[in-house]
């Protein structure tokens, strides 16, 4: 994880949207990175990184998440 001055949204549309996507308000994900998901309450998931570390996905971000997953499946 790293620490910026910039915001959120100004990083998010300089990364390569293939590659990176929002999981929540405060957290741009490598999808690289991406161990396994597991559902968790309120329709939110659990995502676990290769690091060992854990984030929860907002639900506003779920259908984003689900779409990047299938189109990164070649």
């Amino acid at each position: 994880s790293f620490i910026i001055k910039e915001k959120l949204y100004e990083l998010e549309s300089k990364l390569p949207s293939t590659k990176f996507i929002r999981i929540s308000k405060s957290v741009i994900a490598n999808l690289n990175q991406l161990d396994r998901f597991e559902p968790s309450f309120n329709g939110t998931l659990c995502v676990y990184f290769k690091s060992g570390k854990k984030e929860y996905v907002s639900r506003n971000f779920v259908p984003a998440i689900r779409k990047a997953l299938k189109l990164n499946r070649r």
